[in-house]
């Protein structure tokens, strides 16, 4: 396992930005929205217009870490599944990623 660390910047609001590219399978994500941010962030997929609503001054976790009845990982999600949106040009959104 190990983390992932970044802050994607949505330049143009209403458009989806890929947090990273790396496609390993994706187990936790916490997101807050970036320093200086003025409007609402957004966790989205590249299909949606607008996703989860992000918490202001508030981390959130996403927890992909299901498990079958055999005790092995169901997550299919990957880290490059995930993708940020904003209501204002040039907001962040800082994210920290546990991957295996």
């Amino acid at each position: 396992m190990s983390l992932l660390h970044g802050v994607t910047t949505i330049a143009t609001a209403g458009t989806d930005v890929q947090a990273t590219a790396d496609t390993r399978r994706l187990l936790k994500l916490w997101a807050v929205q970036g320093n200086g941010s003025t409007g609402i962030q957004y966790l989205s997929d590249s299909a949606s217009a607008r996703g989860l609503e992000i918490p202001w001054e508030k981390a959130i976790l996403f927890d992909f870490s299901t498990r079958d009845n055999k005790g092995a990982s169901a997550s299919n999600v990957k880290a490059s599944d995930i993708y940020f949106d904003a209501d204002t040009n040039g907001d962040t959104v800082a994210w920290t990623m546990l991957v295996a």
